[in-house]
């Protein structure tokens, strides 16, 4: 383990935190004066319990004669540093998942936490760490900071005997205010405040408001949000859109405790958000608006989700509709814009290009598919072993041929385009060879008449 003195990424307490190096990889490196370790036991204790790609990895501990080092995942950047200024050196302005996505990542982990038997107890936007994989772009969420993490008893309850213990701003108002009561040994009462497992979920509700205003605190500014928290008066709440986050992260304020949602609660609420999303719009049988998808997006929609079917947004656009589907290219760009992945499969293996070519009859036809292969869509499909060249000849043959004879050509544009692709990929066909396997395909459906056709169309682009 190494680690380099002049690049420090954090401090607080007696903790500095710099970059290093751990078997060959970039990481974090915390180190405590030894004298000083006891007060980072729960920390230690809490990362070797947790495992979890939503919370922060601890790798690694060794000692020296004056420092206790802990080795951890390395991450870009926390969450307060998306809503620095633009101008801000240490503003984050790197990838991010969908909005929902961002609140599920968190909510799955807060739900491993608890379900370990720990209470974090400092749910706030510097402890949520955001990682990105060097290689594939992928982000992670994960929470962090685990210096005042507490067992908690069956419960969900745990002493408070040490003092109130966080970050003023992110406490719950049992934190703040209630004291339970409880009988001693001796039979007198007294008075203990307790904390409860669902003071994590109240601050996790505020950490999703501030992520959702773009920084804003949902309790208001300053001194006045202790005192907005005891009175459940969160002013900024109104400004959550859509309203379903809000209804959620309203049951996350619960005043009481008691009432309040749990942590796994929050997390299937916001899986059957994002179902309920893909069900709205995308799966009907009629093509949505260009209006409507535009909405959706802003509203944080994860425009990779899949439904119980197995089908993201763009696969139900590929499906059969009663409408014309006259703004598909647009729509399709869109999601393309917003990092639709266009490689997803149904469960036979059909991307999105093999059911358009299988079914769809719109005159932006041609367009839609040269949108696809830009995006270097797969061509080919293991059903059938057969090629989007194979599903469209049937479609074309039941309703392109038929048309006028400009249409025709724009048929054989798109099937030159397509067999330009397939050559692509194998980097061996010919254009003889191309025109021949048009032309045994066009025999094998029954359309000889149509081989002369489809041959000159290949070769005029090819």
């Amino acid at each position: 383990m190494e680690y380099d003195r002049e690049k420090k990424l954090g401090e607080g307490g007696c903790a500095i935190v710099f970059e290093g190096v751990w078997n060959g990889k970039p990481v974090a490196v915390k180190r405590i004066p030894k004298n000083e370790v006891t007060s980072n036991e729960r920390e230690e204790d809490a990362l070797k319990t947790l495992n979890h790609q939503n919370v922060i990895k601890l790798f690694h501990v060794e000692s020296d004669k004056h420092f206790r080092y802990y080795v951890l995942e390395l991450c870009n950047a926390s969450l307060e540093k998306l809503f620095l200024k633009d101008d801000d050196p240490k503003k984050y302005s790197g990838p991010m998942p969908a909005v929902k996505d961002v609140l599920l990542q968190l909510a799955i982990g807060l739900e491993h936490i608890h379900n370990k038997g720990l209470v974090h107890r400092d749910l706030k936007p510097e402890n949520v760490l955001i990682w990105v994989d060097p290689n594939t772009q992928k982000v992670l969420m994960k929470w962090a900071d685990f210096g005042l993490s507490k067992r908690v008893n069956e419960k969900g309850s745990y002493s408070m005997q040490s003092g109130v213990k966080g970050t003023w701003y992110y406490l719950a108002p049992e934190i703040l205010l209630e004291e339970h009561t409880s009988t001693s040994a001796s039979g007198t009462i007294s008075t203990i405040k307790r904390g409860n497992i669902k003071s994590d979920v109240f601050a996790e509700g505020i950490v999703f408001g501030y992520f959702l205003l773009g920084g804003v605190h949902l309790f208001g500014s300053g001194h006045h949000i202790p005192f907005n928290i005891i009175e459940n008066e969160p002013p900024n709440l109104p400004n959550i859109q859509p309203k379903d986050l809000r209804m959620l992260i309203q049951k996350m304020l619960e005043k009481d405790p008691h009432k309040r949602i749990t942590s796994s609660d929050v997390t299937q609420e916001l899986q059957e958000i994002e179902m309920s999303i893909n069900k709205s719009i995308f799966a009907e049988d009629t093509y949505p608006s260009v209006e409507e998808v535009e909405k959706l997006l802003q509203k944080g929609m994860d425009i990779n989700s899949v439904d119980e079917k197995g089908l993201t947004p763009l696969l139900h656009l590929a499906l059969p509709k009663k409408n014309e589907g006259d703004n598909l290219v647009e729509i399709v760009r869109l999601l393309i814009t917003n990092e639709a992945n266009v490689h997803c499969e149904t469960e036979n293996k059909m991307n999105a290009l093999h059911l358009l070519c299988e079914h769809y009859k719109n005159e932006n036809f041609i367009d839609l598919v040269k949108l696809l292969i830009e995006q270097r869509i797969n061509v080919n499909c293991e059903k059938k072993r057969w090629n989007a060249l194979n599903w469209l000849y049937p479609n074309m043959n039941s309703h392109y041929v038929a048309d006028t004879k400009q249409r025709l050509t724009e048929v054989n544009s798109v099937i030159g385009t397509l067999k330009n692709k397939i050559g692509d990929l194998t980097a061996e066909l010919t254009k003889n060879t191309a025109a021949s396997s048009i032309g045994k395909m066009a025999v094998s459906c029954g359309d000889l008449h149509q081989i002369g056709h489809i041959r000159s169309g290949l070769f005029s682009i090819m």
